[in-house]
């Protein structure tokens, strides 16, 4: 800033005298008098004669024959279905090679998982022991478990049927 207005107090900035007194009241003269939009009797704005009356039925008559024009684009044209399943394929073929989590063993499976497949496909015992040969049990030992007759009583009267039971 200046130095030179350091020490001025005034604004220089006068008011007429008595001109707050009369503000009001001439605000209001003014907003009472006719404003000159009034005086304009012609706007530049004209519709055409019974323009309001044919809107409607011009309007619908365009929209009657812009239907016809109409042409119907398929998003899922036989091309690009056979682009997406080719990506899809792929995409499947990288994950089925590249997957290295190769986790499965006898010891992954859920014993109720196996339990559901028997009972769902309905294989009975003998099904099962086709599956199995003498080779497959000689790796248990079977002399290191201990079989009580008690034991076998509660398994078979908890596990199995009437049914179950009855020899053919």
């Amino acid at each position: 800033m200046n130095d030179k207005f350091k020490h001025t107090k005034q604004s220089g900035f006068k008011v007429p005298e008595g001109y707050f007194d009369n503000l009001e009241d001439a605000v209001f003269n003014k907003l009472k008098t006719a404003s000159k939009l009034d005086a304009i009797k012609d706007t530049g704005f004209k519709a055409p004669e019974d323009y309001f009356s044919t809107v409607e039925e011009n309007v619908f008559n365009t929209l009657k024959t812009e239907e016809k024009d109409v042409k119907v684009v398929s998003l899922l044209s036989r091309r690009n279905l056979l682009y997406m399943s080719g990506v899809a394929a792929a995409v499947v073929l990288m994950i089925s090679i590249f997957n290295t989590n190769k986790g499965l063993s006898f010891d992954s499976l859920d014993t109720d998982l196996v339990e559901s497949y028997i009972s769902t496909y309905n294989i009975n015992s003998s099904d099962l022991a086709t599956l199995w040969n003498e080779t497959d049990f000689s790796d248990v030992a079977f002399d290191d478990y201990e079989f009580l007759d008690e034991t076998v009583e509660d398994y078979i009267f908890e596990n199995s049927t009437l049914e179950d039971l009855i020899i053919d």
